[in-house]
């Protein structure tokens, strides 16, 4: 038998975005990346953990900027792992897996908390306003999947 996809099997919808023109397969830097790549896929929990990741990137380079490589790079490991296991849960092999998945996410967004708590409330490093509230509501949301998921596994 073979994998069947998370949005299949559990009801989880991750649309992929299709170029509109030819020439778009080389994107306007040349990179591969087009123009048009939409960056929403209509399921919450993936477009946060994206978003927030690019901005994790973004603060991660100024954490960078300022000397702080060993904070810019645990945060960096694990502000992005939050999205890179919700990405993979959409691939899960069971329900089990599933759920394997997104608790690594709600881990990694454990540690990644702690590190942003660390650059709010150090006088020496910098920090961003509005990045542990975010984080906060993908926590919220994978919480709620979470359970969801385990309810829906007993039935």
């Amino acid at each position: 038998m073979g994998l069947v996809p998370a949005k299949e099997k559990f009801g989880i919808h991750l649309e992929q975005t299709q170029m509109t023109k030819p020439e778009d397969h080389l994107g306007p830097n040349g990179d591969g990346v087009p123009d048009n790549v939409e960056r929403v896929t209509g399921n919450v929990i993936v477009d946060k953990s994206f978003e927030f990741a690019l901005r994790i990137v973004k603060f991660c380079d100024r954490l960078r900027s300022g000397g702080w490589y060993d904070a810019s790079r645990q945060l960096f490991k694990s502000g992005t792992s939050v999205g890179a296991n919700i990405h993979e849960a959409q691939e899960a092999e069971s329900r089990a897996d599933f759920i394997h998945k997104l608790k690594i996410s709600y881990k990694e967004a454990s540690e990644t908390r702690f590190w942003l708590k660390l650059c709010k409330y150090s006088e020496e490093l910098p920090y961003e306003e509005g990045m542990l509230e975010d984080l906060q509501d993908i926590r919220n949301v994978l919480s709620r999947i979470i359970i969801s998921s385990r309810q829906n596994r007993t039935k």
